[in-house]
């Protein structure tokens, strides 16, 4: 059931982006959350899924880059949509509450910017609470 939504989730975005401006942004641009270290394939098996669903389902419509991360244990969503809305107080992203999800264990926040005349860019922020360390999948979509 979880796939399902993710991948109806995913058919949306892909509705939402037309074309991008000269001024998209890269994954590389988008600033780290503090104390995050970045996951290695195979580190996280679940995180690994998602993150080959997500290029599988939208790699031919759209430009796809995901980055996964560990995370310090009392790291909350909250937390990590504070920091981001400071990082991008300053800019011409904008949190996208309509967009926000809970699918299972994993939460998700959205970001926009641009417009769909002008290009459109989304960044999806995904958290999955764990035992260990908490896991966050960042997810940046372009056309």
């Amino acid at each position: 059931m979880l796939w399902y939504r993710m991948i109806g989730l995913l058919l949306i975005l892909s509705g939402l982006l037309s074309s991008c401006s000269d001024q998209r942004v890269s994954i590389e641009t988008i600033p780290a959350y503090p104390d995050a270290a970045p996951l290695q394939p195979g580190e996280h098996p679940f995180a690994d899924s998602t993150r080959t669903l997500f290029e599988n389902i939208v790699g031919d419509q759209m430009t796809t880059q995901v980055q996964l991360y560990r995370l310090p244990m009392e790291t909350t969503l909250e937390n990590v949509k504070t920091f981001y809305g400071e990082q991008f107080r300053e800019s011409d992203w904008s949190l996208d509450e309509a967009a926000a999800a809970q699918e299972g264990y994993m939460r998700m926040a959205t970001w926009k910017r641009g417009n769909i005349l002008q290009g459109e860019q989304i960044l999806l922020i995904g958290f999955l609470p764990g035992e260990a360390s908490n896991t966050m999948m960042v997810g940046l979509f372009s056309q």
